[in-house]
């Protein structure tokens, strides 16, 4: 480590409020104070709470910046998961897929069966 005391609360508020750390709008982490001192903790967009992940202040801006970033691309893979996860496809029973199936067949043989009816027309 340097000899920096390291970044706080205030500058730590004005790197949460740029867009590169923003996801939908939503910081991806907030500033926390208490009786023990400053935090910045993750933001779990997904479940729209505060996560378990934190970095204690005062902190060099580096390793907050690094923080920031390995935060922001995890909340990028989980909305992504659960974009892909959100069209729930219920589980097709073989007699409902073998009587679509069945279907759709009779109604591209019975397109066929007019086509090759109006070609044969033409000659």
């Amino acid at each position: 480590m340097s000899n920096s005391k390291g970044i706080t609360g205030k500058a730590v508020k004005k790197i949460l409020k740029q867009e590169a750390f923003l996801i939908n709008e939503m910081p991806i982490a907030v500033f926390e104070h208490d009786d023990y001192g400053s935090i910045v903790r993750g933001f779990n967009i997904k479940e729209n709470k505060p996560d378990h992940v934190f970095l204690e202040l005062p902190a060099p801006e580096e390793e907050i910046l690094r923080f920031l970033k390995m935060h922001y691309h995890n909340q990028l893979n989980d909305a992504s998961k659960k974009k892909k996860k959100d069209p729930k496809q219920v589980k097709i029973k073989p007699q409902e897929r073998k009587a679509k199936d069945a279907e759709r067949l009779k109604e591209e043989r019975h397109k066929n069966k007019h086509h090759s009816k109006k070609v044969r027309k033409k000659h």
